[in-house]
């Protein structure tokens, strides 16, 4: 026994000791210092916050990122996003699976804001590769999700609190070396202001310039072996050109009947505008054979078109029909529900072979999300106007009491059948027993294609020409039954009477209130319909390309779940940073400033949209969220910079008239298509044929070239491209390192699947704004 008890002190190291002992040498760790301003009442000051970033291998295999906090509440919403995104940058740039490893943020006092967002990206990223960050330097900048660095307020004021720390070296963004003094309310040379304070201040592009002066090493990048420009497959450019030209005819279909309607209001004018404006520079785009930017193009010429349409829609259907009319239309548009259910079915059933089938199923899931979410929009836009309306006609009924003797109302045109939009035209549901339309022959399965020899092209336009028709008429209809044409003929009947509207001195402003909801409620559903069609287009367009083979569904699923999380942090921080402060100064509550700000940004409504969808989890699969998700972190992101980063100014017609860092949105762009084009040949180089990334790449050349709006078109674009291109080289095994990562990835606990082998706005008074 004595023999034995010699070793024990070893069998304790072993047992206690050594597995801590390893997990401690495993775990990298790495302290910078933050820089913040903060206002007080008059007084600006400036100062520093360490932080402590910390990566250990994570055994039980599921993404987790911490933040720490030393008082309670102490890293507002902006601060935890910005960690969010430089956890999945991070990522990119290195061809991490977070799954691997725990991430955690350690903060002391009370701070936020997105400033920090490039030091934290470089401090993550040095503590994956095991190196440090000088303690003399620190830097202030947004991150970008390509990795540029973006503006950023109250420069001045932080390098005074740098100064105090000991700093010697400050990074800024590219372009700010004039900001704006928070005290002097003036702009002044910060390179200058540095020297006096014994701080050198360099501006930086990007995340690697950053790296290099923050650690005094190189970051190791994944590079292409090539720098070929991206090329779109002919077979790819012949099918974008035949659904070009689908968009073509459907731009003139809808603006021929918008200006049917004659004179129309301001508003509307703007929205044709704006159209018009789309429709003409699709027109020289595939003047020049560039169908990609044609495409692109048409689809705002078609939305803004149908903006006008429904307008003039509610409005005509209100005058000729009535309340019942109106209800007939909502109805009509509803049916694009029928078509959202049976699409996501298709695409349920669907299994890509490749990884370029990955990125096509995706992307068609994701458009098929964000249509769902613009019905929820649509169906809470209704639900408050039928609220209103009650309201309304309650108040009314009190006031008004019974009618005076005498009085009579129009009666409505009654043909009796229910009808609803379909691929071959207007389809006949329901014929009701008795009516007109049975005496005539009408069957349900029946296409109407004609209406007194005008052609019947949707629901909205038989609607019109029934409510045209006086109750005693005579129609003529052309039909299609079974791949025969008939000729029927019926006399329409009166309906029931509508609803006599509220005679109350308060009616016209309830109803303004009434017909605004009615008109967000059907644009809404009339964006999804075309959602729809362009995530049938993602599938025509990206499907059975050869290549890579796809990866197995666990791993799209955790891609999926980390891209979720980081754009759902994105969409409260903007609501932080952005919404709610222009909220307070309107004087509205968020929730209410939120429906203004989509009549003001339709890229809002729709990423707001995809954040409603995602929350309601319309569909389980990894594909339809990672397609969803990526396109709510790019959306919110280029929302940010374009509000938040750039100060866009909008002017008249909803367009960017001035932003206050141009010349830093020119430097991003000049990064941003470096980065898009080597992560698409990276891409290509891992047998994968990165379609789409392309597509936007072609179509961001051509935006930049535009005005304001169309450089930070083009610059989303460009984000999308070199995310999607460089998750699609990651999956595929086409990132390779430098040098390798020194942080290890542990094993799998027992009983888990080891994973396959991948083929400054002021802050809150609280707290610091960085």
């Amino acid at each position: 026994m004595k023999a034995y008890t010699r070793y024990l002190p070893v069998l304790f190291i072993i047992l206690f000791i050594w597995p801590s002992l390893a997990l401690a040498l495993a775990t990298k760790e790495v302290a910078v210092d933050a820089l913040w301003f903060a206002s007080r009442g008059k007084e600006v000051m400036g100062g520093t916050s360490q932080v402590i970033v910390e990566v250990e291998p994570n055994p039980r295999q599921g993404i987790r990122v911490g933040f720490f906090e030393e008082v309670a509440g102490g890293s507002g919403p902006s601060w935890r996003a910005a960690g969010w995104m430089a956890s999945v940058l991070s990522s990119q740039l290195l061809g991490v699976d977070l799954t691997h490893y725990k991430i955690s943020f350690d903060v002391g006092g009370r701070i936020d804001g997105p400033s920090a967002g490039g030091l934290m990206t470089a401090a993550l990223t040095a503590a994956f590769l095991g190196d440090q960050v000088k303690p003399e330097v620190s830097m202030t900048g947004i991150i970008n999700p390509d990795g540029t660095i973006g503006p950023v307020g109250g420069i001045p004021q932080k390098l005074e609190g740098a100064a105090k720390r000991g700093k010697k070296l400050i990074l800024i963004p590219y372009g700010q070396r004039f900001s704006m003094d928070q005290r002097l309310k003036k702009l002044v040379d910060v390179v200058e202001r540095g020297k006096s304070l014994g701080v050198e201040v360099r501006e930086v592009s990007d995340i690697s310039q950053a790296y290099q002066l923050l650690t005094g090493k190189p970051l190791p990048q994944a590079r292409p072996a090539n720098d070929q420009p991206p090329e779109i497959p002919g077979a790819v450019q012949a099918k974008i050109r035949n659904r070009t030209q689908v968009l073509f005819s459907k731009y003139r279909e809808l603006i021929s009947k918008v200006k049917m309607a004659g004179q129309l209001p301001p508003e509307l004018g703007q929205i044709v505008t704006q159209a018009e404006s789309a429709y003409s520079l699709a027109q020289d785009a595939a003047a020049q054979g560039l169908f990609t930017v044609a495409y692109d193009r048409m689809f705002t010429a078609v939305l803004m078109a149908q903006a006008a349409l429904v307008a003039t829609d509610i409005i005509q259907t209100a005058q000729s029909g009535g309340g019942q009319a109106l209800q007939n239309y909502f109805d009509s548009l509803k049916a694009v529900r029928g078509k959202l259910d049976a699409f996501l079915n298709r695409l349920d059933m669907e299994t890509p072979r490749t990884l370029s089938d990955v990125a096509a199923l995706s992307e068609a899931y994701g458009l098929t999300i964000q249509a769902w979410g613009s019905i929820l929009l649509g169906e809470i836009r209704e639900g408050e106007m039928e609220k209103l309306l009650k309201q309304a006609q309650e108040k009314a009924e009190k006031r008004r009491g019974s009618a005076p003797r005498g009085t009579t109302q129009t009666r409505r045109p009654q043909l009796g059948i229910q009808v609803s939009d379909s691929p071959y035209g207007v389809m006949v549901n329901q014929v009701a027993p008795g009516s007109p339309a049975e005496r005539a022959g009408l069957l349900a399965g029946d296409i109407i294609l004609q209406y007194n020899g005008i052609p019947v092209m949707d629901t909205a336009t038989l609607l019109q020409l029934v409510s045209a028709t006086q109750p005693g008429e005579f129609i003529n209809l052309l039909v299609s039954r079974g791949g025969m044409q008939l000729f029927l003929t019926a006399m329409l009947e009166s309906g029931p009477p509508p609803p006599p509207p509220p005679q109350t001195p308060a009616s016209e402003q309830e109803w303004e209130r009434i017909g605004q909801k009615l008109y967000e409620a059907a644009f809404f559903y009339k964006m999804a319909d075309l959602l729809h069609t362009l995530a049938e287009d993602r599938l025509l367009i990206g499907l059975g390309f050869s290549g890579t083979p796809a990866p197995a569904v666990e791993v799209i699923d955790k891609a999926a779940r980390l891209f979720q999380t980081t754009a759902e942090a994105g969409m409260n921080y903007l609501d932080s940073i952005v919404l709610q402060n222009q909220a307070e100064e309107a004087g509205l509550t968020l929730s209410a400033y939120r429906w203004a700000f989509m009549s003001k940004d339709p890229s809002y409504a729709l990423a707001y949209a995809t954040y409603l969808a995602l929350g309601a989890g319309i569909s389980a699969s990894p594909y339809a969220r990672l397609g969803a998700s990526m396109a709510l972190y790019y959306g919110t992101a280029s929302l940010i910079t374009k509000y938040y980063s750039l100060g866009a100014e909008i002017g008249k017609g909803g367009r960017v008239q001035k932003v206050r860092f141009e010349k830093a949105l020119i430097n991003m762009l000049e990064r941003a298509f470096r980065n898009a084009r080597d992560g698409i040949n990276l891409a290509r180089e891992a047998g994968i044929e990165p379609i789409f990334s392309a597509f936007f790449y072609e179509a961001a050349k051509f935006l930049r070239e535009q005005d304001l709006e169309g450089k930070l078109s083009a610059l989303a674009y460009l984000w999308y491209a070199t995310a999607e291109a460089r998750m699609l080289a990651f999956l595929g095994g086409g990132l390779r390192l430098e040098r390798p990562l020194p942080v290890q990835q542990p094993a799998p606990q027992p009983g888990q699947p080891s994973s396959p082998p991948p083929g400054g706005s002021e802050a809150p008074k609280s707290q610091k704004s960085l």
